[in-house]
């Protein structure tokens, strides 16, 4: 069902590129900006957690999957990119560090990084692995882990479970003053938007339906929400989560009311929303340094037009990277059936 839903292809394609917009911000700096940049975009990531779970509700509760099977396809589709980027990342550490500005990682933080364990950045100190954006993909292995140990239950139960499961963790968070500590990390208010995704797979796949004027005042008051209160203080889970799953709902359920047409490039994007979200980083720093080194930054409207260039750049890197590598490695892994002899078919949440 999930596959068909050109609404989570484009949101997916719209969110990471959200991501790309925030990073933006960092390189612009460094090329002699100093106005402001809109915190709105950092909801693009918000927008990912609630697909996740949307679609990991979606594809996982009326089919029988074993956690084995479950774990394995979700480690398949998240863990060779990443492993692959770290790697590179790590070399232009080493071989080009003016390629990448993160500066140098001890050991254990890189061995941490490989594993998906959240640890403190000895240069940055925050709790972000060396592949920067991959601080989200530690939460996406909690939330696989979790869901994996509740798929024996029965649908209902699961859902029970998993949204108490969720709860009582986000409601322990001061228990934990240390903000660099594990349990910090993993009882963040943001956990709950996978909640708030497995809450709409399952009342999507219910059947029931809303009027579709009703799915474009929730997109609306939901986009509207998340503009407003990204200049708020607030908790990421009422300021961006919540607002994040209205954008979701409302999307879903005006393709259910009216459809939507196909745009190749947008679902293209979708397909490699993971790649972008990714490899973004190392290209707008290459970008970035070929952009100096070049003398560009000397041409008049120079910024807008980097900013052309490195959203280009990165689209293009994306597309390859799905097409050459996420591509053959799934198709690799899909075909070891002694592994996992019933694939889990539909789009990936990321």
């Amino acid at each position: 069902m999930s596959k068909d839903l050109l609404s989570i292809q484009y949101l997916r394609a719209i969110a990471a590129l959200m991501v790309v917009l925030v990073h933006m911000e960092g390189h612009l700096t460094r090329l002699g900006y100093r106005g402001g940049w809109p915190s709105v975009l950092n909801g693009g990531v918000d927008i990912f957690f609630v697909i996740s779970g949307f679609i990991m509700w979606v594809t996982t509760a009326n089919r029988t999957v074993t956690p084995w099977q479950f774990l394995y396809h979700r480690l398949l589709r998240i863990a060779p990119l990443y492993w692959i980027l770290t790697t590179l990342t790590i070399a232009l550490m080493v071989a080009a560090p003016s390629l990448y500005q993160g500066g140098q990682n001890g050991a254990g933080h890189i061995f941490a990084s490989y594993l998906f364990i959240p640890a403190e950045h000895p240069l940055l100190h925050t709790m972000v692995p060396v592949l920067l954006p991959g601080w989200t993909l530690n939460y996406e292995m909690m939330f696989y882990l979790l869901l994996a140990v509740c798929l024996p239950l029965r649908p209902a139960l699961r859902m029970t479970a998993m949204i108490t499961i969720l709860g009582l963790l986000a409601l322990s968070h001061p228990l934990w003053p240390d903000d660099k500590s594990i349990p910090a990390y993993y009882t963040q208010s943001v956990i709950l938007e996978f909640a708030f995704g497995m809450a709409l797979g399952a009342f999507f796949i219910s059947g029931r339906t809303i009027p579709s004027r009703a799915a474009v005042a929730l997109v609306v008051i939901g986009a509207l929400a998340m503009i407003g209160l990204s200049v708020l203080d607030l908790p990421r889970v009422i300021g961006a989560g919540i607002p994040a799953a209205m954008i979701v709902a409302g999307e879903v359920y005006f393709e259910r009311a009216c459809g939507l047409n196909r745009l190749p490039v947008l679902s293209l994007l979708g397909d490699a929303s993971y790649s972008l979200y990714l490899t973004h980083g190392l290209v707008l720093s290459i970008v970035r340094q070929i952009w100096l080194r070049a003398g560009l930054s000397a041409l008049p409207y120079n910024l807008p037009l980097f900013v052309v260039f490195a959203v280009s750049a990165s689209c293009i890197t994306a597309f390859l990277s799905y097409r050459y590598v996420e591509q053959p490695i799934l198709a690799i892994g899909r075909s070891q059936r002694w592994l996992a002899p019933a694939p889990i078919r539909g789009p990936s949440n990321l």
